[in-house]
């Protein structure tokens, strides 16, 4: 349980670290920058000021961010982020050349899956959930395009199949 509450106490956690970056990425104009504290301090501070009074109104306490990318972010830390938003473009960019080197309808598996995946964050929190099919599918969409992306690049120059060596007998001296 310490282990847990320290995790929780860390600065990359804390919606007030995030508070610098949400201004930069929200505000366009000097009104929204003069703003902005009020609106983040009314829903970002927990069961302090305007948030609790929402909080308590609803009488429901808001487990998550209902953001993925967002809840990422303060799950695990700007670090974090970085590194799903990476592997997550790879893999974008693995099944789009999946979609168009190979034929058939099931090629727009891959693409369809992680555009649906994105959309779906814009709303709910998937990633660290244990057990989960939409974590599970992706693990699976991963391994299916690494293989294929694999069985793809061994080209007849660098391995040589067993088929050359059937058509022309090997004499041994």
């Amino acid at each position: 349980m310490a282990r847990m509450s320290s995790f929780h106490n860390n600065a990359a956690v804390q919606p007030s670290s995030l508070k610098p970056a949400l201004r930069a990425l929200f505000c366009a104009t000097h009104s929204d920058w003069e703003h902005f504290d009020d609106i983040f301090d009314a829903f970002w501070r927990g069961m302090v000021g305007e948030s609790a009074r929402v909080n308590l109104a609803a009488h429901w306490l808001v487990p998550t961010a209902h953001n993925g990318i967002l809840q990422l972010w303060l799950d695990l830390g700007a670090m974090g982020l970085a590194l799903f938003v990476l592997a997550y473009a790879v893999y974008v960019r693995k099944s789009l050349r999946f979609y168009l080197v190979n034929e058939g309808y099931l090629r727009a598996w891959p693409l369809a899956y992680m555009a649906f995946l994105f959309f779906y964050n814009f709303t709910e929190v998937t990633e660290l959930d244990q057990n989960n099919i939409f974590t599970m599918l992706v693990a699976a969409l991963a391994a299916t395009i690494t293989v294929r992306a694999f069985e793809m690049e061994t080209d007849e120059d660098k391995y040589p199949s067993t088929r050359d060596f059937e058509t022309q007998p090997i004499y041994l001296s």
